[in-house]
């Protein structure tokens, strides 16, 4: 099912507002509603990908306006974990645990319904097992795809139109396995959260890295309170660092992102029984009006919890608003995007 809003979709030169989840980088002034894509899996049944266009006005039982669902999309296993980007150019990139796959659909403001992807990565040339995290780098054209069983992050170039059975440009041997990944396009950095998510490992020049990972930042310590954090997200308006902590049922916020090293505390920590929050796994912000939203692990729960004042917001706080849907569609809810428009 599907709504139209009269003058808020992205077309033209409003598709510079569009940012990636999990990118880092500020957005452009939002002109509209934002837009948010969630990953389910509908209690064990089909898999789908459900997508609200007036995120930020969203509060309760919500109809989502448009989902991607059906034979020709591929799903199969859209994974716990940061699966879900939406890009610069208007790409949504999906990673599928069971088919070995990245799936990218587009145009993603407007993609609807049992729909093939316009392009896929696929093949015996691409070396995915359990891909976990996902970031694209528009400004460099790069996806880099990091890979839990294989402790590797596979880097591509030509992001925007890579397709086919297409072997990496290049591979970033972590050594570890990661979770979420987040790039800093600005400053070329990557940010993954590593060794099963108990720390945080910042890349330097990550373009250019390839064979042995050269770490030029760790976040690790007792004191960071890293505990299998699976989700993470940039806010370089803010230098802010989020962190999606599933041990701890607990969202992290570390500041001076910019410059942060070793056995650190975070800034602040949403966590208690108000929140809501159990087993944790992924976060999207929406940077211009300082929202966060939220989702815990499959099958814990049905629903979107989100936080206004994000950089603000501190202990048993309970959300602001929580996004559900009685009709299931946001059952087994694994991973957020969120662009503005």
């Amino acid at each position: 099912m599907r709504r139209t809003i009269a003058g808020t979709l992205i077309a033209g030169t409003a598709l510079a507002a569009l940012l990636l989840a999990g990118c880092g980088g500020t957005e452009a002034p939002a002109t509209g509603p934002g837009m948010l894509f969630v990953t389910a899996n509908n209690n064990g049944g089909a898999e789908r990908v459900t997508i609200f266009e007036m995120a930020s006005a969203l509060s309760g039982d919500s109809t989502p306006d448009r989902y991607l669902e059906g034979g020709l999309t591929g799903f199969q296993e859209l994974r716990v974990c940061a699966n879900n980007v939406v890009s610069q150019t208007d790409d949504l990139y999906l990673a599928d645990v069971a088919a070995d796959a990245i799936w990218i659909f587009s145009p993603a403001t407007s993609v609807d319904g049992n729909t093939a992807p316009a392009r896929t990565l696929q093949g015996a040339n691409v070396p995915l097992d359990d891909l976990w995290g996902l970031a694209v780098d528009t400004t460099r054209d790069i996806l880099y795809v990091g890979d839990q069983d294989t402790s590797e992050i596979y880097v591509w170039d030509d992001a925007a139109t890579i397709n086919g059975n297409v072997t990496p440009d290049r591979t970033i041997e972590m050594g570890t396995g990661s979770r979420d990944i987040a790039v800093d396009q600005t400053n070329d950095r990557l940010y993954v959260c590593a060794a099963s998510g108990d720390e945080i490992w910042i890349l330097n020049n990550a373009s250019t890295q390839d064979g042995t990972v050269v770490i030029g930042r760790n976040i690790n310590g007792a004191t960071t309170q890293l505990d299998n954090a699976h989700g993470i997200e940039l806010d370089l308006s803010r230098d802010r660092l989020y962190v999606a902590n599933r041990n701890t049922n607990a969202i992290l916020a570390f500041d001076n992102v910019g410059t942060i090293d070793g056995n650190t505390a975070p800034r602040n920590v949403i966590s208690g029984a108000a929140t809501g929050l159990d087993a944790p796994v992924d976060l999207a912000l929406d940077r211009q009006r300082n929202h966060i939203y939220q989702v815990n692990d499959l099958a814990r729960d049905d629903a979107v919890r989100v936080w206004h004042n994000a950089s603000g917001a501190d202990g048993n706080l309970p959300p602001n608003r929580v996004i559900s849907n009685s009709a299931g569609l946001l059952d087994q809810s694994r991973a957020l995007s969120f662009i503005s428009q």
